[in-house]
């Protein structure tokens, strides 16, 4: 091997060596997002942080969850908090219930307009963005309500955002609740798979095994392909 080879090899070495940290040190705004990480998974990231929009009329700042895809996925916001009465910030709250890749099972909640509370509990997508409701209830003065919501007692989500759940579901003016048991395709389908008494259809029987989801009905097995 000639010289002039070796000292072109050389050249070309030294420059590859250079241009790799310099590119890896460009981090994406993903992984950029500071705060604390609330995802208990290396997948994805969580985030709660101030909100880009105007402060509000108190002089405080609304908030929003925002997520994404780790390394370089683009950030989705999730939840924010609003102004209402009298452009005043109203706190919500959230809760991760499971992370399964790239999809996030969470619950929001919090107050809004006329002192009310909405609570949902929703299934995220963090690669493509695409979100669904597994459940959702509220309660308070102008809070747009319908008379029939359901609680999501347990609910569990495959890697590729299908979901099963037991639910409580109400209606207005009773004093107890049915119990469904509902499939979601991962664009958010619904499908009832089972209802009865509270008593019959114990929250913590049911369960996900790959795409089978399992629960007892009066301590009988049942199951179904999501």
């Amino acid at each position: 091997m000639s010289r002039r080879l070796l000292a072109v090899l050389g050249i070309a070495a030294v420059c590859s060596a250079v241009a790799v940290p310099a590119h890896a040190a460009q981090r994406s705004a993903c992984q950029r997002l500071s705060g604390v990480d609330r995802a208990p998974d290396r997948n994805v990231k969580l985030v709660k942080r101030p909100s880009r929009e105007r402060p509000l009329a108190d002089g405080s700042r609304a908030s929003e969850l925002v997520g994404c895809l780790l390394p370089r996925g683009r950030i989705f916001t999730i939840a924010t908090r609003k102004g209402v009465e009298n452009d005043l910030a109203e706190e919500f709250g959230f809760r991760v219930r499971q992370v399964a890749g790239r999809v996030v099972l969470l619950d929001t909640f919090g107050t809004g307009s006329g002192y009310g509370s909405l609570t949902e509990t929703m299934v995220w997508n963090l690669g493509t963005g695409g979100s669904y409701t597994i459940a959702r209830s509220c309660f308070g003065k102008d809070v747009p309500c319908s008379a029939e919501y359901d609680d999501a007692l347990r609910a569990l989500v495959t890697r590729d955002g299908r979901a099963v759940a037991m639910l409580a579901h109400w209606t207005a003016n009773t004093s107890s609740g049915t119990h469904l048991v509902a499939s979601y395709t991962s664009a958010g389908t619904r499908r009832l798979l089972d209802a009865g008494p509270p008593a019959d259809l114990p929250a913590a029987s049911l369960a996900l095994t790959g795409s089978i989801a399992s629960w007892t009905h009066a301590s009988q097995p049942r199951s179904a392909r999501l």
